[in-house]
């Protein structure tokens, strides 16, 4: 994997990681620069982070008036809550191949037997 000199990726390394180098990445990072963190902590950051997205989508979108297009802002906000989400795995032990392995083979049945992936909940 390509990185710059502070060992960040560079971009064109980024376009071809998997899961567990990105986790890695992310586990990298908070090593190098510590602070607080559990997932509690973490959860809230995702929060934020989604809602700081959807904002993104809904200026780039003029709240429903024009078709979506990616702005640096939206792209910005993607990665922050995509770092959030591996820091998360990361803090709980959880691989995100494996979870989204489950996921999928979850869905998969759903459809199978009741025509739709949603838990009916």
């Amino acid at each position: 994997m390509n990185t710059t000199d502070s060992g960040t990726p560079s971009s064109s390394a980024s376009q071809h990681l998997t899961f567990e180098q990105g986790s890695q990445m992310v586990a990298d990072f908070y090593a190098r620069h510590p602070h607080p963190n559990s997932p509690q902590l973490t959860l809230n950051s995702l929060g934020s982070e989604l809602g700081e997205l959807l904002k993104e989508y809904d200026k780039s979108t003029g709240y429903g008036t024009r078709a979506f297009e990616t702005t640096p802002g939206f792209r910005g906000e993607y990665g922050d809550l995509l770092a959030t989400l591996l820091l998360l795995g990361t803090e709980t032990g959880l691989s995100p191949a494996d979870e989204l392995h489950a996921t999928l083979n979850k869905y998969e049945e759903r459809m199978l037997d009741h025509g739709h992936m949603g838990s009916g909940r």
